[in-house]
């Protein structure tokens, strides 16, 4: 063995011996799995990820009293312009932070954004699972040159993003009407 492995053997054998159990059947050619190893790795994982989970609930929460907007840098840009004033002005606006990235539908996803101005073109698997926290997708406008579409994590006080959400519609759709808007 490596001596760049022995940590890793030695915190192994901790382990071991703390839960009571063998994890690996060893041997001079191989290292693999034991059955309790199998059960430890798959219990393990579930654990991880909602440890994962626990930490953006929580970053969620700290940042409860605002909206975070991911938007593409250029036509996210311009459209979130036109939308805040008016989302302003509502009475369940939240302060909007916004985030330009081109990874709208991952800001989405991963909780870094709590909403998502994306095209109708990026990859929007998964927007409608039950993987992870749910992420709904709603168009908000019908122009077929550029279709956007507005993501949202169910974080968002309900009221806050209905209010963005008419917003969005009302400017997309005054958007629509005039030719030249792109």
């Amino acid at each position: 063995m490596g001596a760049h492995l022995l940590p890793l053997s030695r915190a192994i054998s901790r382990l071991e011996r703390r839960i009571g159990v063998r994890l690996f059947d060893r041997t001079s050619r191989c290292v693999s799995l034991t059955a309790a190893g199998q059960a430890f790795l798959d219990a393990s994982q579930n654990v991880l990820a909602a440890a994962d989970s626990a930490v953006r609930t929580a970053q969620r929460a700290a940042r409860s009293r605002r909206l975070v907007v991911a938007a593409r840098p250029g036509h996210g840009s311009g459209l979130l312009a036109a939308v805040l004033p008016r989302y302003d002005l509502s009475k369940d606006a939240l302060p909007v932070e916004s985030l330009f990235t081109r990874q709208q539908a991952a800001a989405v996803r991963d909780g870094t954004a709590d909403a998502g101005l994306m095209c109708s073109t990026e990859d929007l698997t998964g927007m409608r699972t039950a993987e992870g926290p749910e992420v709904a997708a709603v168009p908000v406008t019908d122009v077929p040159a550029s279709l956007l579409v507005l993501g949202w994590m169910p974080a968002i006080p309900p009221p806050a993003l209905a209010a963005f959400i008419s917003q969005a519609k009302h400017v997309t759709a005054s958007l629509a009407g005039h030719p030249n808007a792109s």
